[in-house]
């Protein structure tokens, strides 16, 4: 009895969530009609948890090679202030990255498991977004 009450409720949760999801997976990027996520789902013509994979996973590919650059660029220009003091701020970037990127990980992988499978690649891609506009506003930092 209690298994059955259990696969009810999982039921219950997924359906209740189904709609909701599709609306967010659906209109996730609108405010940034030009983004590949936005591109991909248009080309996909439907929207399926296919669509939001395929799409949300070739975003994030392209989110992390944007990241890599902003990440070099913050590293050189930490570098270059050479002082003591900017080494240990080097050294506080970098582990506040590895930190970063497990919270990234750990997140995602909750969402994963109790919002559903579509967020395997939709939740990377939306911290990804996220990330990029941090690095960009740390950047803007040390640059000046």
């Amino acid at each position: 009895m209690n298994k059955n009450n259990n696969l009810l409720k999982k039921m219950f949760f997924i359906f209740a969530c189904w709609i909701p999801l599709n609306t967010i997976f659906s209109m996730g990027f609108a405010k940034d009609k030009s983004s590949k996520y936005s591109e991909c789902i248009k080309d996909f013509g439907t929207m399926n948890n296919a669509a939001v994979h395929k799409c949300a996973f070739e975003a994030s590919e392209f989110l992390k090679v944007e990241i890599e650059k902003k990440l070099e660029q913050i590293m050189k220009k930490i570098s270059e202030k050479g002082n003591f003091e900017k080494k240990d701020d080097l050294n506080k970037f970098l582990q506040s990255d590895y930190h970063w990127k497990s919270h990234m990980e750990l997140q995602c992988e909750l969402q994963t498991e109790y919002i559903g499978t579509p967020m395997l690649h939709y939740c990377p891609m939306t911290k990804l977004e996220k990330r990029l506009e941090e690095l960009e506003v740390i950047l803007d930092g040390v640059s000046n």
